[in-house]
This record gives C-alpha cells, sequence and structure tokens, in this order.
C-alpha cells in the first residue's frame, strides 16, 4: 500500500529497532495518522506529548518511532544546506519553479559530484524528444 512507504523508510532509518516493532510501526501507522489527524486543530507539540505521556497500546510501537524523532535536532548541517540551496535556485529569477525540477536541481546542487563529471546528452535528448511539454529552444 502506498500509505506505507513513508513508515517504512522511516522504520529503515532506525535499524536499532527490532524486526517486529519495525513491522508493528507500518501496521500502527495508519491508526496513528488517525489519531493525529483528529486533533489537527491543537498545537502538535502538544498532542505528540500527549500521546507519548499516555502511551495508547494501538499505537505504541509506532510512538517509539515518534520518540526518537521528536528527540532529533531538525537543524542538522545537511538540512540547512538543502534550505540554502533551494533559497539560491527559488531566486526573484525562478519563482515559478515547478517542485519536481526544484528537487531534481537540489539533487544535481547538493550531490558530491563534480559538475564536469555530469554528461548532458541524455538529458538534452529526453528534454527534445520525450518531454510531456513542448521544449523552448533559444536561438543565438
Amino acid at each position: 500500500m502506498p500509505q506505507n512507504l513513508a513508515p517504512c523508510s522511516l522504520v529503515q532509518y532506525f535499524e536499532h529497532l527490532t524486526e517486529k516493532e519495525q513491522e508493528n510501526i507500518v501496521h500502527q501507522w495508519p491508526m496513528l495518522r488517525t489519531r493525529l489527524s483528529r486533533q489537527k486543530a491543537n498545537n502538535s507539540v502538544e498532542v505528540f506529548s500527549n500521546l507519548l505521556a499516555s502511551r495508547p497500546d494501538d499505537v505504541k510501537d509506532c510512538l517509539v518511532l515518534l520518540d526518537l524523532m521528536m528527540t532529533l535536532s531538525p537543524s542538522t548541517a545537511m538540512c540547512k544546506r538543502s534550505f540554502s540551496t533551494m533559497n539560491q535556485l527559488k531566486s526573484n529569477v525562478c519563482k515559478q519553479i515547478l517542485q519536481r525540477s526544484l528537487v531534481d536541481l537540489m539533487r544535481v546542487r547538493s550531490s558530491d559530484v563534480s559538475t564536469k563529471e555530469y554528461t548532458s546528452g541524455p538529458a538534452i535528448t529526453h528534454w527534445i524528444l520525450d518531454a510531456d511539454e513542448e521544449a523552448y529552444i533559444v536561438k543565438q
């Protein structure tokens, strides 16, 4: 099921969880989402704190993951670099850049590979021949 892809990848990120906990988290994730969607009007920190304090049985394994996520700092160097890259790409000139294009440009910009190692031929061929939208070519 597509809705279980996100918890699976989150679970794999925290590999020290037992296999049983990982399976339970994937199965309990929809129940946790339902609980959270019912409390959208409330302060999210308060909602998560209450969940962690009450530890309901139907989502108890998800709370292990939730606890880990709440204790990790979201302001890691990698996140800061990503936001910096996004801000550079989404300048005044490129206000209307599509999300898909932004993700691709961020991937290229944040890659450790030198720009000299990129080959543009396949991308240009795809852009001209196979793209969903018409390719605009500026003649000099």
